[in-house]
């Protein structure tokens, strides 16, 4: 009986799964999605990693999602064909990480041809964040996202995070994606490929500080700092890229079209990447770019490449140590409640570096592919605390390979470099012949060296202190050591090649380094940061993670500068695009150049400005490193280091460090610059050798020229070099109004343009218009036209005023602010306007003397002539005029005459505006006089009276005599 009732159970099990199974497969033996219930059916599924394995999906449809509490699907090991449908309506606004439509694309997993709309905005950590996959470790193909994608770290377009097995090829993003520390347009974290992407999302064109109003900033990249607080480094974006936020892995062939980061806010802004110390090859960024620090068109931050291995028991022991020293930390922190607030701020900040040392160490990497690395050791006492230098940034993450399980740290410093034990480690980077890099071992040395720092200063605050919070910190102090002596371990137990150190440019072919490395790329994008800002890279440094506003390199020595010579590299790109920088260190191709090499590179027909600071170069704004065989054709200008190669150098030190800027090329026009300028450097630090200049006023290097060094030279030599761009051998007069080009023309250098060939700027109402410069003859360099459009000025003053100082006129017209009037004083010529002189029968005999000409005399006569004038206007294109004239003070009852070219006086009419008379004129000249009259109406109405009483008499009189007459007759 049981058992046949178990039997009856699976039947109808079956029976229940029958549907199900039915929906989900065809004769193909593919799952077919064709609602968004199979897509849920789907996600359910797919919570086992090995399910979705070795299976086909097929998107049958558009679907629209309008429930997602099934997504993102968790993971995916299969196959996955939208046959170019697309999946709309998606929205994840959960507690998931990853996060995407897909959370998680497994190893051999592919995604092709799907195309996702939606929103993807995770609460809770906000971590690997994609708009189509959220970590992917497989291949994304031919896909696109359209839609909102936001997080808090490793957050992009199509893909969160793409680990070092992952590929997303011919892919493109549009719409907006805003992140805080890792975010691209395409991928936010990339340690993988990343091959022919299209971004056209915006990406943190917004700003992620919270303590700015947004509504308050000007968009016009005149934002003060000063008025803005403080911003906290871990709520500003910190690598923001168009393709990549962060990128130790491939981008090539990658082109982006958006937008990139905020005004004077965020870190490591890149149009292509955000931070590299991987491959970026053949890209292009059309998109402006922003930021606060180290901003470039291509890359915001270049960093080296190293590679370094540590045993997987060494790295388990640190991740031990870490756990023990935070659960210490928590217990004197609970201690220290209502002590001492200084210990109770130290023990909280060491517990962030605790966390943030915790997460680098999860992201360890091992890529056994290589062969070749560079190896460092250290050394350290345990008699105190670790103090001293400041590693490099970067993360570090894990992966486990076919050939062996050891665990590679991609640092982005020297080993050794980055934290010392009582001032006493030591640090030697080697390396092989064969170049290779990789980044952030630093993440993890860095939190340890704020840890550090931190661990010092409790000491210094709790001295004194006894008690259990006293054992608390010693526990504290003891952990640390032993900490400490676990990473010098690691770092000793680094293996690898032994090769020597590189360090000079004939030992190594640039062509073959591939990490590290930044390679025929174009920026035709404007390009903006307040420092290190560059047409290629803003910077080419090491950044220090905790403190984006530190970096690293400025504090290594010249010796491990020269190490990192050849780890980085910046080779045939080419920049188009206007770079500005609010304060120093700007750069055609490079703004600020630490360490690295730079080759073949070209600042084109463009301008390169720095608003307030200094150091701005036509290639590097500041170079410690090498700049080879390049050339710069650009407008620059700044306060001071000015120079059309390199702004400045480095002095070679003691142990050879120094700048090497040979065999470039410039022909520049430095528009501005308060001291030290050349046509190569601003200042003669470092070496110089061989470098060439065409220009007609500027030296070499800081009012000097130089045989072999700075060396002026014609434009016909110039010409005859082959490697000689296409940039140099022709340039261009274009007249741009608001904006728009109106007419663009080439020209050979010294050509001149007569009048006829200026084109008449376009009109725009209610302004006047005209061109900013007319004398286009010998023209040796790109000379842009620009029309000036300024607003007309409704009325233009006379110089002359009245003793309140208002002018006694004003001329209303379509004038600017050159134009003037002209107003000259003339004689009174009473007659003219029949006032007469004299008694004041003489007066009423001229005022009915218009009877004699026919005309009936006014009610107001011409009493006196107060003012006349002559008046030039200026020509602004009208025929007449308005004209408001302010009589002298008391004056009332007045007349306006006007005449004009010479001819007759004639009366106009007058209207009122305050104290003002206003009245027309044509002509391009008028003279007008003001005449007070005086009311004749009562000497009108008297006359009649008296000429009525003479009627009357006379009546009388005639009747009288009448009456007489008749009694004399009867009489």
């Amino acid at each position: 009986f049981y058992r046949f009732c178990a039997l009856a159970l699976s039947c109808l099990l079956l029976v229940s799964l029958f549907p199900v199974m039915q929906a989900f497969a065809d004769g193909d033996g593919a799952i077919h999605i064709k609602s968004a219930e199979d897509l849920q059916e789907l996600a359910r599924s797919c919570t086992l990693d090995s399910w979705s394995r070795g299976k086909t999906v097929v998107l049958d449809n558009d679907i629209v999602l309008e429930s997602d509490d099934a997504l993102p699907i968790p993971t995916f090991g299969g196959t996955f064909r939208g046959n170019g449908y697309t999946i709309s309506g998606l929205s994840i606004t959960q507690s998931v990480s990853p996060a995407g439509l897909f959370g998680v694309l497994q190893k051999d997993a592919v995604i092709t041809e799907l195309n996702v709309e939606g929103m993807v905005s995770p609460s809770g950590d906000s971590e690997s964040v994609g708009g189509i996959v959220g970590e992917n470790y497989g291949a994304i193909e031919q896909s696109t996202f359209n839609g909102s994608v936001s997080g808090k770290r490793s957050v992009g377009g199509v893909v969160g995070r793409n680990r070092s097995s992952g590929v997303v090829r011919a892919c493109e993003a549009s719409g907006a994606i805003f992140g805080q520390n890792m975010t691209g347009g395409i991928v936010g974290e990339n340690l993988g490929s990343i091959v022919s992407c299209r971004g056209r999302a915006y990406v943190n064109i917004e700003s992620t500080d919270p303590s700015i109003d947004l509504s308050n900033m000007n968009l016009e990249f005149s934002l003060d700092l000063a008025k803005l607080s403080r911003a906290d480094t871990l709520n500003t974006a910190t690598d923001t890229g168009g393709i990549a936020g962060y990128s130790s892995g491939a981008i090539a062939s990658s082109t982006n079209y958006a937008a990139v980061g905020y005004q004077h806010i965020g870190y490591n802004i890149g149009g292509v990447v955000g931070r590299s110390s991987g491959q970026v090859l053949a890209c292009s960024n059309e998109g402006a770019v922003c930021g606060r620090k180290d901003v470039g068109g291509i890359a915001g931050q270049m960093e080296p490449y190293i590679r370094m291995e540590v045993s997987d028991g060494l790295l388990q022991q640190l991740k031990t140590q870490l756990n023990e020293l935070s659960s210490l930390v928590n217990t004197a922190t609970n201690h220290a409640e209502g002590g001492s607030n200084e210990i109770a701020s130290r023990l909280n900040s060491m517990s962030g570096y605790v966390d943030n040392a915790a997460n680098e160490l999860n992201n360890v990497r091992l890529n056994a592919s290589i062969d070749s690395v560079i190896t460092g050791d250290g050394s350290h006492s345990s008699d105190t605390l670790i103090g001293g230098g400041k590693g490099a940034a970067g993360g570090i993450d894990h992966e486990h390979s076919d050939s062996g399980h050891s665990t590679t740290i991609w640092g982005g410093s020297a080993a050794g470099a980055g934290a010392s034990h009582e001032g006493n480690a030591s640090g030697t980077v080697t390396g092989s012949t064969q170049v290779v890099a990789a980044p952030d071992l630093g993440g993890l040395t860095s939190s340890i060296n704020g840890l550090s720092s931190q661990v010092t200063m409790l000491n210094n605050a709790a001295s004194g202190t006894v008690g259990t919070l006293a054992n608390d910190i010693r526990s504290i102090n003891n952990k640390f050591n032993e900490l400490t002596g676990t990473l010098f371990s690691a770092i000793s137990s680094l293996s690898g090649g032994t090769g020597d150190i590189i360090v000079d440019a004939s030992d190594v072919d640039i062509d073959s380094v591939t990490f590290g490395k930044v390679s025929s790329c174009r920026n035709s994008g404007a390009v903006y940061g307040d420092v290190n800002t560059g047409g290629i890279t803003g910077s080419m440094t090491i950044e220090y993670t905790l403190d984006p506003e530190d970096d690293v390199t400025g504090h290594l020595s010249g010796f491990y500068r020269k190490q990192y010579e050849y780890r980085a590299i910046l080779q045939s790109c080419v920049n188009t695009g206007d770079v500005t920088g609010k304060r120093s260190y700007v750069g055609g191709i490079v703004g600020r150049m630490d360490l690295g090499y730079l080759t073949a590179c070209e600042t084109a027909s463009c301008t390169v400005a720095s608003e307030n600071g200094s150091y701005t170069g036509g290639i590097a704004g500041l170079t410690g490193a090498t700049v080879h065989g390049s050339f710069a054709k650009c407008t620059l200008s700044g306060k001071k280091y000015i120079g059309g190669i390199v702004g400045s150098g480095v002095q070679e030190n003691i142990d050879g460090s120094g700048s090497s800027v040979r065999w470039n090329y410039s022909l520049v026009d430095i528009t501005d610059c308060q001291q030290y300028r050349g046509a190569i450097s601003g200042s003669d630090t470092g070496t110089f050798e061989y470098n060439y200049y065409v220009s007609d006023d500027l030296p070499g290097i800081n009012r000097q020229s130089y045989v072999g060094r700075a060396e002026p030279t014609s434009y016909e030599e110039l010409l005859t070099l082959p490697e000689l761009p296409e940039s140099m051998k022709s340039f261009s007069l274009t007249f741009v109004a608001d904006g728009e080009t109106v007419l663009s023309r080439t020209f050979h250098y010294g050509d001149s343009f007569a009048e006829s060939d200026i084109p008449d700027p376009p009109q725009k109402d209610g302004c006047h218009v005209h061109w900013d410069r007319s004398d286009l003859t010998n023209l040796h360099f790109d000379t842009v036209v620009t029309a000036v459009y300024e607003a007309y000025t409704p009325a233009l003053a006379s110089e002359q005023t009245r003793d309140g100082g208002l002018a006694i006129l004003l001329v209303e017209g379509n004038y600017n602010d050159g134009s003037v009037i002209s107003m000259t004083a003339q004689s009174l010529t009473p007659a003219a306007f029949d006032v007469q002189s004299g008694t004041v029968f003489d007066r009423i005999q001229g005022y009915f003397s218009c009877l004699r000409r026919g005309e009936i005399p006014s009610t107001t006569a011409n009493a006196e002539v107060l003012e006349q004038w002559h008046v030039e206007l200026a020509d602004d294109g009208q025929n007449a005029h308005t004209l408001r004239y302010l009589p002298p003070d008391g004056q009332k009852d007045i007349r306006i005459y006007v005449r004009e070219n010479g001819g007759s006086w004639q009366e106009t009419g007058c209207d009122t505006m305050g104290s003002y008379l206003t009245f027309t004129a044509s002509g391009d000249s008028v003279d007008f006089a003001a005449v007070r009259t005086l009311n004749v109406l009562g000497i009108w109405l008297i006359s009649l009276a008296v000429l009525a009483v003479l009627v009357l008499l006379i009546v009388l009189l005639v009747r009288r005599r009448k009456r007489r007459a008749r009694r004399r007759a009867e009489a």
